[in-house]
C-alpha cells in the first residue's frame, strides 16, 4: 500500500493501480487502501471507480468524517448527473457536521455545495459569507462559488479538479 502511494505521488498511477489493487483484495475490511485507492481515481478523473471506492470505504468505517467529506463533495458537484445527488450529498454533509466540532470550513464549503444542489441558494450563500469572515486571506474559490449561489447556480467541479484534489481525505501511513 506504501509503495502505492510512492508511485501515485510520483505520477505512476498505472504501477499504483497495481499496488492499491492488491492491498483491496488482501484487506479488502482494511478502509485505508480503499480511500487510498478511491482517490487515485479521483485524480485520475474516474467518478465511477472513485465513488465506488470512497462507498466501499464508509461501508467499513461509516464516521470517517474525511470520506463522508468527499463523498458529499462529488454527489453535490460532480458535472456528470449520473453521481450528483443532492439528497446523498446533504445526507453525507449533515453526518460529517455532527461528527465535527468546531466544523472546519473546508467542511462547510462542502454543506454549502450540498445545498446549492439541492435548491437552498439562501443556506448556500449564508454558509460561504460565514466562511469569507473567517478566512484571511480569502480563498478565491469561495468567491466564485459564493458569485454562483446568488445566480442561483450550483457548484459544478471536474472530479480531477484542484478544488477536489483540495478536499481528499488523507491516510495515515509509514513510508
Amino acid at each position: 500500500m506504501e509503495r502505492g502511494t510512492v508511485y501515485q505521488l510520483r505520477e505512476q498511477p498505472h504501477l499504483a493501480y497495481n499496488d492499491l489493487d492488491g492491498a483491496v483484495r488482501l484487506a479488502p475490511d482494511a478502509v485505508s487502501p480503499w480511500i487510498l485507492r478511491a482517490n487515485l481515481h479521483a485524480m485520475e478523473g474516474h467518478p465511477r471507480d472513485a465513488v465506488a471506492d470512497y462507498e466501499r470505504a464508509l461501508s467499513i468505517e461509516p464516521t470517517n468524517v474525511g470520506v463522508l467529506n468527499i463523498a458529499a463533495w462529488i454527489r453535490a458537484t460532480c458535472p456528470d448527473e449520473e453521481f450528483r445527488s443532492g439528497a446523498e450529498a446533504m445526507a453525507y454533509a449533515a453526518k460529517v457536521c455532527d461528527l465535527c466540532e468546531p466544523i472546519p470550513i473546508d467542511y462547510r464549503d462542502t454543506l454549502a455545495a450540498a445545498c446549492a444542489e439541492v435548491g437552498d441558494f439562501g443556506e448556500a450563500i449564508m454558509l460561504i459569507e460565514e466562511l469569507l469572515d473567517e478566512c484571511d486571506p480569502v480563498p478565491p474559490e469561495y468567491l466564485a462559488r459564493l458569485e454562483l449561489y446568488r445566480q442561483r447556480t450550483p457548484c459544478r467541479c471536474e472530479v480531477s479538479s484542484d478544488q477536489q484534489m483540495a478536499k481528499l481525505p488523507t491516510v495515515a501511513i509509514e513510508l
